[in-house]
């Protein structure tokens, strides 16, 4: 009798638990849902706005080229938001799928560096790059989602990084004496203000983010390091992360 209350008591605080974590689950997706409703209504009336005033404006080259440029980035921003939620859906359906083509790592950096270069030089950031010498630069994989994970990486590392701060991306090669197989290692550092060690526990989980007054100024979806974590993940790669707050 002793043996059935204990299974029972354990079956109940199972129970309790699994119905917990629902409810944070589900107060994280409404939270996610009224912060996402709001980052996307910001970009389209942008756009919106600016559509207006090159309408008044058709006869003056310079701020129609001005708000020109102002819709284009307004149109990437809003795309990106629907392209985190798009892979988180798919990655969650199993619908996501690598593919392998041959590719080569210096063109692969070449093309991430690019792609964020713009974002670090708003904020007024410095971007350095190393690359072990002598590493085996052509590989084969998914080199679309390898990009991805790196450039989510750095638009983390940058959002949380003050104006006029650092960003270091390094590549090494782990077994140059092995033909067949290579492993690499990319090492991303940041002089950001840091997470919190309980923050660290959860930062991979979808919706999830570190809440101070530090933190206000930055916003987004929050949907980035997830992604990231599950498509390493789907490589068979792992992800390690060592962080000081403040």
């Amino acid at each position: 009798q002793e043996a059935a209350i204990e299974k029972e008591r354990q079956a109940k605080q199972l129970l309790e638990e699994a119905l917990l974590k629902a409810e944070n689950a589900n107060q994280a997706k409404n939270d996610f849902l009224s912060k996402m409703s709001h980052d996307i209504r910001t970009p389209l009336n942008a756009i919106i706005g600016l559509t207006h005033l090159a309408r008044l404006h058709t006869g003056e080259e310079d701020r129609l080229k001005d708000y020109l440029e102002k819709i284009s980035s307004a149109g990437t921003h809003l795309l990106s938001l629907i392209n985190e939620v798009l892979d988180v859906s798919k990655i969650e359906s199993g619908t996501m799928k690598l593919e392998e083509t041959e590719f080569n790592l210096n063109h692969l950096l070449e093309d991430v560096v690019g792609m964020v270069r713009i974002s670090l030089d708003q904020r007024r950031q410095s971007l350095s790059v190393h690359i072990e010498e002598g590493l085996h630069p052509q590989v084969r994989g998914d080199e679309r989602r390898l990009k991805q994970i790196l450039v989510n990486i750095l638009d983390n590392a940058s959002k949380y990084t003050q104006d006029y701060g650092k960003v270091t991306i390094r590549l090494n090669e782990l077994n140059k004496m092995t033909q067949t197989m290579g492993a690499y290692r990319f090492t991303i550092e940041d002089t950001g203000i840091g997470m919190s060690d309980d923050f660290q526990k959860n930062m991979f989980d979808p919706f999830s983010q570190e809440y101070g007054k530090d933190r206000s100024e930055f916003r987004g979806t929050e949907l980035e390091l997830s992604i990231v974590k599950r498509i390493v993940d789907q490589m068979g790669g792992e992800i390690r992360v060592e962080s000081k707050k403040g």
